[in-house]
């Protein structure tokens, strides 16, 4: 069941939850502000898959590039944060709304 995260003028989000276990939680926290939070029953070992398609722009890619590089060698850390230009859907050939994916 994936979340799937890309930009349409703004971010656009989707999460399909497919067996979900009680109630999911969604409340306003006021104004534009939003929240929910849900749990996704899964098997014994499951795994994320985190698919992350590159930037269009060549410096951003170079850029996406070397964090995955810094990422992978720093030892002193158990998180690695990345960070990518939020793309429309219309950039990518054809045009996708899986910018982001996140999949167990």
């Amino acid at each position: 069941m994936p979340g799937i995260f890309t930009g349409n003028g703004s971010v656009k989000w989707v999460v399909e939850a497919g067996n979900v276990k009680g109630t999911p939680k969604s409340e306003s926290k006021g104004g534009k502000r939003y929240y929910q939070e849900g749990l996704d029953e899964t098997p014994a070992g499951g795994r994320f898959v985190i698919t992350i398609k590159y930037p269009k722009d060549p410096k951003d890619q170079a850029d996406f590039r070397q964090q995955l590089s810094a990422a992978a060698t720093n030892t002193g850390t158990n998180a690695a944060t990345l960070t990518i230009p939020i793309e429309d859907i219309q950039r990518y050939n054809p045009p996708t709304e899986e910018q982001v994916k996140v999949d167990w």
